[in-house]
């Protein structure tokens, strides 16, 4: 008769187990909710700053990207090319790390009975074990490319959010942000505090008027 007894499993340490295993998931759970919600309070904040309407995207899981797409300079054309490619690469992400993710599982049940061994099988256990593994290298290399653009778009998307506190400073928080994506909503939060955004609007309107009548 098994026994878990005899693998050191004793009820002790098991509960040991699932009452740190409880406390992780927890602390876990906190602090990404923590860092949602200062994610999307400070980029709400900040897209309230420069004049936009709909800055309780900020809030909403993917229209977030949308709105953090916006917050990059340059002429409004620009702004909404960024807001729909920053969700979408995100997107895209997501999708293809459950496709990839599908077909290690898939590859790695084919070895497990590649290894079997079974005799008088009538599957080709090569044709088996390569073509889910070869597949699922494609699907890697394409989401590792996404992933980067992922990366690099919203980098340049997060500097536009931070301007208002310096290019210094800016330049700081998104390298930090480029390392860690996490810091991304501590430092959106920091940089949606004060005052020195509150007029952000008001000077590109400005700017684009005095463009527009030089030309």
């Amino acid at each position: 008769m098994l026994r878990l007894e005899n693998y050191g499993f004793t009820p002790g340490r098991i509960t040991s187990f699932i009452v740190c295993s409880a406390v992780g998931i927890i602390i876990t759970a906190a602090v990404g909710i923590l860092l949602y919600c200062l994610f999307g309070t400070g980029l709400a904040r900040i897209a309230k700053k420069r004049g936009e309407e709909k800055e309780w995207y900020a809030y909403l899981p993917l229209l977030r990207y949308y709105t953090l797409g916006k917050m990059v300079g340059g002429s409004e054309k620009i702004k909404k090319i960024f807001a729909c490619l920053l969700p979408s690469l995100f997107a895209a992400k997501f999708i293809l790390c459950v496709i990839s993710a599908a077909l290690l599982t898939r590859g790695a049940a084919s070895l497990l009975f590649a290894a079997e061994n079974i005799e008088g099988s009538a599957i080709d256990l090569t044709a088996l074990v390569s073509f889910p593994i070869g597949y699922y290298i494609a699907a890697l290399i394409i989401t590792l490319i996404v992933s980067a653009a992922a990366k690099i778009v919203s980098a340049i998307c997060y500097f536009g959010a931070f301007r208002d506190k310096g290019n210094t400073q800016a330049a700081v928080f998104t390298v930090l942000t480029f390392i860690c994506c996490s810091l991304g909503g501590i430092f959106l939060y920091v940089a949606s505090k004060g005052n020195s955004g509150e007029n952000t609007a008001d000077k590109e309107s400005a700017e684009e008027t005095k463009e527009g009548a030089d030309e």
